[in-house]
C-alpha cells in the first residue's frame, strides 16, 4: 500500500502547528522532519539535500487506511425535520452521461426506510424509487437520448402511487419530447419525518457518496405532494443565489438552507440562458444551474495522525515530513513563511498555484499525450507517480484535465493527496525536473550566492501583499509562475513602482487568472477562457470566476500581459533540444556590461539538466509593439529546432512554416529592464533556465549572468 498524505496547510508562520493526514498500510511508520535545500549535483547526482530538523511530534506512528472519497453534491439537514407522508418535487437536470449504472438526482432519507425516496437516472432509465434499496418500489421511464439537454422532472407520491413526468428541451418545440408514467401502490402513505436531503449524489452508511450525478441541476424544489397536484413547497432552491459560495439557499421561507461538498462548480449556465449576456452578475436566473461531477474531489476530509509545532526561531524556507514505512519513503512538503525580525533582502517567491494547477496531472495519456509527444526531444516516459496517479482516479484531478462527463476541471485543491508535489519528482514532459522540483536548482543557486533568503508562497502574497514584498530589495521568482491571482499581480506592479527589483527566473509566467474563494487559499478556481494555450475551452458565459466574479482566461486577454511589467511574455513552446541565448548588439553598451562580468562573446547556455540548454520548455519574449517597455534592453535571443512552435494567441491564422526554424517569433528573449526608481527587473524568458543554473555544480555562464544581475541589485545605494 503506498503511503498517501496532506497537510491542512500549505504554508506557516514560525510558532504555528500544522495538521499531516496519512493514509498507509498498517504496520508502523516513522516521521522525521528535514529542510529541503537546493539540487547537490556534485558527481552528476542530481537529489535535493536535506538537513534534519529537531521537532518533537517526530517519532513512530501506526499506519491505517483512509479512504478517498471523490463526487460533488449538496446535502440539507433540516431542522427542525419536517413531517410529510405524500411529497412532490420539480426539478431540471442537463445529464452529461448516462452509461452509469446509477445517478443520483434527488434523495430523501426519512426516519422510515420504506418512505425514503430518490430520483435517479440508471442507464438513460428515469427511476423514482420509493423505500429501501431491497425492497424499493421503482416507477421508470425512457429518457432515450438527453444528453447535454434540459430535462424538466416532476412528480412524487400522491395517495394513490408514484408518479413521474419528464420533459426533453429542444432546440425547436417540434423536437420536445417527454412521458408521464404512474404506478399504484396499494399501501397508504404513513407519516415519517425528513432527516436529509441530497442533490446530486447519495451516501452509504459511512456517509460517502454513491451514485454520483454527471451533469447540471437547476432549481430542485422538495413538495407536499406531487408539482402536478400543486404540492405547497417544504423547501426550494435557487442556485443563482451566492455563486460565490458553497451554499445554496432556500426560497421558500422554511429555512432549509444546504452547503455543496467537493466544490461542484457554479457560474455556469442553466436552461433559462438567452444567449445574450455573459456575465452572471446581470442576470443570475440564467446562471441558476450547478455542475456536479463524480470525479470533484476538494476535500478528503481525513482526520489527523500528527501534528507539528514549528518554533518562532524556525527559519523561512522550504520543508517536509518526511515518512518513511519499510522500503517507502515519501516527503509531505510545506514552506514556512519569514520571521517578523528577519533581516534577509531577497525573497524566493515559490509559485505554489502552479504547482497546484499541476496536481496529479494525466496530460500524458491520451491524445494530449500524443500530442505533446509530437513536440518532444524524447518519447514519454510515465514513471511510478505517473502510473499511480492513473490508476488511481479517486485522487482528483488537475485543472489540465477533464472530467469523466469530458467537461474541464476549474479546480484544484491541497486538502488532498498531491502525488507529484515532490522534491525528486521527474516529469513525463521533459524527462527532468518541472515546476516544484526544478525550483530546487534556484534554491541552490541562491544558497551557492551566499546571501540570506527567505521563501513566501503564491498564496502568501495574496494575502499579505505589499506588506510581504515592501520587507525586501529584490524578489526572485520560481521557473513557472503561470498562475498568479489578480491580487498578486497587482502586489509586484506596486513593488516595483516603489522601487523594489524583480527577477523572473523562468517562462510562461503570470499567464492565467487564477482566484481563491473567499480567502480559502487552499482551493485555486482557472477558468481557461476561449484562446490561448489551453487543454479545455470556457464556454463564452462561464469564463467568470465563482469565487470572485472576476473575468477569467489570459491575463493578456484583460489588458494586463505580462510584457506591461516584466518585458516579456509567452511566445513560444517546444520539449525537443533546449538552445542557448546569443547576445545582442545593445547588450554591448557600456552602461550594462556589469550584467556580463567575467563572460565573454560566447553563446550563454549553451548546456543544462532540462532538455540541454538555457532556452527550452515555454518561452517568453519582448514586444515593443505589444507592451515591452520602451526602456526595456533585450540583451540576449535565442533561435530554435522545429519542435518549438508560436503560442496560439501569439498568431492570428494557420500558416505554414511557422515552427522555430522558420519564424523568429519563436525565440525567447532575456530582457533587463532599468526602472529608474532605484530597482530593476531582470527577465529570463525561459523555463529551461533553471536547469541551466544548477549546471556544473552552479559554476557556469547562465549562474554568473543571473548573479551579476542580482549582486546589482543588492547594491546600496
Amino acid at each position: 500500500m503506498k503511503i498517501l498524505g496532506y497537510t491542512d496547510k500549505i504554508s506557516i508562520r514560525p510558532g504555528d502547528t500544522i495538521d499531516f493526514k496519512v493514509s498507509a498500510a498498517a504496520a508502523p511508520y516513522s516521521v522525521e522532519f528535514v529542510r529541503l535545500h537546493g539540487v547537490s549535483v556534485d558527481g552528476g547526482d542530481q537529489t535535493v539535500r536535506e538537513e534534519k530538523v529537531d521537532n518533537s511530534a517526530a517519532g513512530i506512528f501506526m499506519g491505517r487506511a483512509q479512504e478517498l472519497r471523490p463526487g460533488s453534491y449538496a446535502i440539507i439537514s433540516p431542522e427542525p425535520p419536517p413531517a410529510i407522508s405524500t411529497f412532490g418535487f420539480d426539478v431540471w437536470v442537463q445529464p452529461t452521461l448516462l452509461d452509469r449504472d446509477c445517478q443520483t438526482v434527488l434523495a430523501v432519507k426519512t426516519d422510515r426506510a420504506e418512505t425514503s425516496w430518490s430520483l435517479v437516472i440508471a442507464r438513460g432509465q428515469l427511476e423514482l424509487r420509493l423505500g429501501s434499496k431491497e425492497n424499493a418500489n421503482t416507477l421508470s421511464a425512457d429518457l432515450k437520448n438527453c444528453v447535454g439537454r434540459w430535462v424538466h422532472v416532476a412528480g412524487g407520491r400522491n395517495e394513490h402511487g408514484l408518479v413521474v413526468e419528464y420533459n426533453v428541451d429542444g432546440l425547436w418545440p417540434a423536437q420536445r419530447y417527454g412521458e408521464k408514467k404512474f404506478l399504484e401502490l396499494a399501501a397508504a402513505p404513513e407519516w415519517a419525518r425528513v432527516q436529509r436531503i441530497l442533490i446530486g449524489a447519495n451516501l452509504d452508511e459511512r456517509s460517502f457518496p454513491i451514485d454520483r450525478f454527471n451533469g447540471r441541476i437547476e432549481n430542485p424544489s422538495f413538495l407536499t405532494a406531487p408539482a402536478q397536484e400543486d404540492g405547497e413547497p417544504i423547501a426550494s432552491w435557487h442556485f443563482s443565489v451566492g455563486i460565490d459560495t458553497l451554499a445554496i439557499s432556500d426560497v421558500s421561507g422554511n429555512g432549509f438552507h444546504g452547503r455543496l461538498v467537493n466544490r461542484p462548480v457554479r457560474g455556469v449556465r442553466g436552461r433559462q440562458w438567452m444567449g445574450t449576456k455573459v456575465r452572471y452578475q446581470e442576470n443570475p436566473s440564467e446562471w441558476s444551474a450547478i455542475h456536479f461531477h463524480e470525479d470533484d474531489l476538494n476535500d478528503a476530509g481525513w482526520e489527523t495522525d500528527f501534528k507539528a509545532t514549528f518554533p518562532e526561531t524556525t527559519p523561512s524556507g522550504i520543508y517536509a515530513a518526511k515518512i518513511t514505512q519499510g522500503d517507502q519513503v515519501e516527503h509531505l512538503p510545506f514552506f514556512v513563511r519569514p520571521t517578523e525580525g528577519s533581516t534577509n533582502r531577497i525573497l524566493f517567491l515559490a509559485p505554489t498555484n502552479t504547482y497546484l494547477a499541476y496536481a496529479n496531472e494525466h496530460l500524458g495519456y491520451g491524445e494530449r499525450g500524443e500530442a505533446h509527444e509530437k513536440r518532444m526531444r524524447d518519447k514519454i516516459q510515465l514513471n511510478e507517480i505517473d502510473t499511480f496517479i492513473h490508476t488511481h482516479p479517486e485522487l482528483g484531478l488537475s485543472i489540465y484535465d477533464r472530467h469523466a462527463d469530458g467537461s474541464g476541471v476549474t479546480h484544484s485543491s491541497w486538502k488532498r493527496p498531491v502525488v507529484n508535489f515532490r522534491p525528486n519528482y521527474i516529469t513525463w514532459l521533459n524527462a527532468a525536473r518541472r515546476h516544484f522540483a526544478a525550483d530546487f536548482y534556484i534554491i541552490g543557486w541562491l544558497e551557492t550566492f551566499g546571501v540570506g533568503f527567505d521563501v513566501a508562497t503564491d498564496a502568501d502574497l495574496h494575502q499579505s501583499g505589499m506588506e510581504l514584498l515592501s520587507r525586501y530589495d529584490v524578489v526572485v521568482s520560481g521557473s513557472h509562475p503561470e498562475y498568479p491571482t489578480s491580487v498578486e499581480m497587482d502586489a509586484l506592479r506596486a513593488y516595483a513602482a516603489q522601487g523594489g527589483s524583480l527577477m523572473y527566473l523562468g517562462g510562461n509566467g503570470w499567464y492565467w487568472v487564477t482566484s481563491y474563494d473567499r480567502g480559502d487559499c487552499m482551493t485555486l478556481e482557472c477558468r481557461r477562457g476561449y484562446s490561448g494555450e489551453r487543454n479545455w475551452t470556457s464556454h463564452p458565459a462561464e469564463l467568470l470566476h465563482a469565487s470572485t466574479g472576476e473575468i477569467g482566461g489570459l491575463y493578456s486577454h484583460r489588458g494586463q500581459s505580462s510584457r506591461l511589467l516584466f518585458g516579456v511574455a509567452s511566445a513560444g513552446v517546444g520539449w525537443g533540444t533546449a538552445s542557448g541565448y546569443s547576445r545582442t548588439e545593445d547588450s554591448y553598451s557600456p552602461e550594462l556590461s556589469f550584467i556580463f562580468e567575467g563572460l565573454g562573446d560566447e553563446m550563454i547556455g549553451a548546456f543544462g539538466y532540462v532538455l540541454g540548454g538555457a532556452a527550452g520548455d515555454e518561452l517568453d519574449s519582448a514586444d515593443f509593439s505589444a507592451g515591452t517597455p520602451s526602456n526595456a534592453r533585450v540583451i540576449l535571443s535565442s533561435r530554435h529546432n522545429d519542435t518549438y512552435y508560436p503560442f496560439l494567441e501569439s498568431v492570428t491564422q494557420v500558416e505554414p512554416n511557422v515552427s522555430g526554424p522558420f519564424n523568429p517569433n519563436v525565440r525567447s528573449d532575456v530582457v533587463f529592464i532599468d526602472t529608474g526608481l532605484g530597482g530593476g527587473i531582470l527577465s529570463v524568458g525561459s523555463i529551461c533556465w533553471a536547469g541551466s543554473l544548477a549546471f556544473n555544480n552552479y559554476d557556469n555562464n547562465v549562474a554568473k549572468l543571473t548573479s551579476n544581475v542580482l549582486r546589482h541589485f543588492l547594491r546600496e545605494g
